[in-house]
């Protein structure tokens, strides 16, 4: 039982660390697929689906260019600042 809290604990410091680091790949501006994405972090596509999922539906990614995903401006800008 002690080993299954301690992943569930470790779980949500991973997420916050993908997201920082999934934006921190996208802050160059550039176009990215989620193949790309996944490979860079060294995490299932699956995976890169789910947190690409997440910073679309808040509007911190945009998807277009056939499937490409790039960082919106205005995330960019405020991300540069921090």
């Amino acid at each position: 039982m002690g080993s299954q809290s301690s992943k569930v604990e470790k779980r949500p410091y991973k997420l916050s660390r993908l997201l920082d680091k999934t934006l921190d790949i996208l802050k160059s501006g550039g176009y990215y697929t989620r193949r790309e994405i996944s490979r860079n972090l060294g995490i299932t596509n699956r995976e890169a689906y789910l947190i690409l999922s997440f910073l679309s539906k808040f509007n911190f990614i945009e998807d277009q260019r056939e499937k490409r995903l790039r960082i919106n401006p205005a995330v960019k800008e405020f991300w540069e600042k921090l």
